[in-house]
């Protein structure tokens, strides 16, 4: 007789995969796992979660995919330089090949303005409890990758990272989720024509003005002034494109 079948034996793996992950995310997350540390072998998390080796390969696999570790022959399994924004690029990739397109096309400027000014001052204010050294680090290297961008799209490009910056630095991966739908509807044309038409050099200052007062207040653990900043430039964002009041 059969002890387990082979859906016990499915449930099972998908379980220990689970587990498998959390523990490497929540590590990631409290910083008990730190940039360039090893991980056990696959020998030895197959052994502690229960799991088969199998099962292991194909977490880990997934995890190098996301960014989260980098895994090196004859070395070993490491977390990753830059965790959290490696994951959120890797965790991009894999959001954007399930975002239903029609939502993307359908959905416009201003219907995108309106969630960002529902959401986004609550993740700058959630960001001042969370954000490591590390995190700060990145939103600053957006902001001075801007200043020195070419041209228009550039600078977007280094404007949609800070914002990601500030969403992964709440470790809550629905904030992540939420910047990875507004990189979507950005990157459609309604968006960039509107921008081409009304983000000037002189905006382009007074966007890296706003930003910087942003990731300020979020050095600063300051969470009413994070929240006032990103609410401002966004109200901003809005107004220069939509010329509202």
């Amino acid at each position: 007789m059969r002890m387990m079948t082979d859906g016990n034996v499915r449930d099972r793996s998908k379980e220990s995969a689970r587990e498998i992950r959390h523990f490497i995310e929540v590590g990631i997350s409290k910083q008990t796992l730190k940039p360039g540390d090893k991980l056990p072998t696959e020998r030895e998390i197959a052994s502690r979660f229960t799991a088969a080796r199998n099962t292991v390969r194909k977490t880990l696999d997934r995890l190098e995919q996301d960014g989260l570790i980098i895994r090196e022959v004859g070395r070993g399994t490491f977390v990753s330089g830059k965790p959290l924004v490696q994951a959120l690029s890797g965790g991009s990739l894999s959001l954007s090949s399930h975002l239903d397109l029609d939502l993307v096309r359908q959905t416009s400027p201003r219907d995108l303005m309106e969630f960002r000014l529902s959401l986004e001052p609550s993740i700058a204010e959630l960001s001042v409890a969370r954000a490591s050294g590390a995190d700060i680090e990145q939103m600053q290297a957006a902001i001075d990758q801007s200043c020195v961008a070419k041209d228009l799209q550039q600078f977007e490009n280094c404007d949609d990272a800070l914002h990601k910056a500030i969403a992964a630095s709440t470790r809550n991966p629905l904030f992540s989720a939420f910047s990875v739908i507004v990189t979507e509807i950005r990157n459609q044309g309604d968006w960039g024509a509107l921008k081409k038409k009304t983000l000037t050099d002189k905006m382009r200052d007074v966007h890296t003005v706003e930003h910087r007062a942003i990731v300020d207040g979020i050095r600063r653990r300051d969470s009413v002034a994070a929240f006032a900043a990103m609410r401002i430039h966004l109200q901003n964002v809005k107004s220069m494109m939509f010329k509202d009041e």
